[in-house]
């Protein structure tokens, strides 16, 4: 359910929840502020809820919009990761650079607050 009252980021995570690969309204809500590569409250980036989804034209724009390869979600898990065994992905994100993690890096991912805790 869309409506004016919705901010342009959760606009964008209604789009790719919905599974759109639409490029104009991708750009259109960049130009109005979403960040590509902002979270939701599990921690998850637009890319990630693509590549759950094993949605592929939906990943590569995301991916042509600016979406970051190296973010971790919230529990740590790596695009490639979460390609799985999904080849057309994987083959996608390594196309655009993605890499397998060095086990000895941390992880990019940030820690999700339990409700009602704030961060300091």
């Amino acid at each position: 359910d869309w409506g004016a009252k919705d901010s342009p980021q959760d606009l964008l995570f209604a789009l790719v929840r919905e599974g759109s690969a639409d490029r104009d309204a991708l750009a259109f809500l960049g130009r109005r502020g979403a960040d590509i590569n902002g979270r939701d409250s599990a921690g998850q980036t637009p890319l990630h809820l693509a590549l759950i989804d094993r949605r592929v034209a939906l990943t590569k724009r995301l991916i042509l919009a600016g979406a970051d390869l190296r973010l971790a979600d919230g529990i740590g898990r790596d695009p490639l990761t979460l390609a799985g065994n999904d080849r057309d992905l994987a083959r996608l994100l390594r196309q655009y650079g993605a890499v397998d993690p060095d086990p000895a890096e941390p992880s990019r991912s940030i820690p999700i607050p339990s409700p009602g805790v704030t961060r300091p």
